[in-house]
């Protein structure tokens, strides 16, 4: 199952993305608005994307 999470930098975002990326059937994607949070979401176990609603 892919999810993407917008805001993902924010406190409930990283929050979310910690516990989703726990499951090894959910592959999750952290929608963020500059690349130096990148690496933040990879620590997490998300894939980040640069985006921006």
């Amino acid at each position: 199952m892919n999810i993407l999470i917008a805001g993902a930098n924010g406190t409930t975002g990283k929050q979310i993305i910690g516990e989703l990326s726990k499951n090894p059937q959910m592959t999750v994607y952290g929608m963020i608005r500059k690349e130096e949070q990148a690496q933040t979401i990879k620590e997490l176990g998300g894939h980040p994307i640069l985006a921006d609603l």
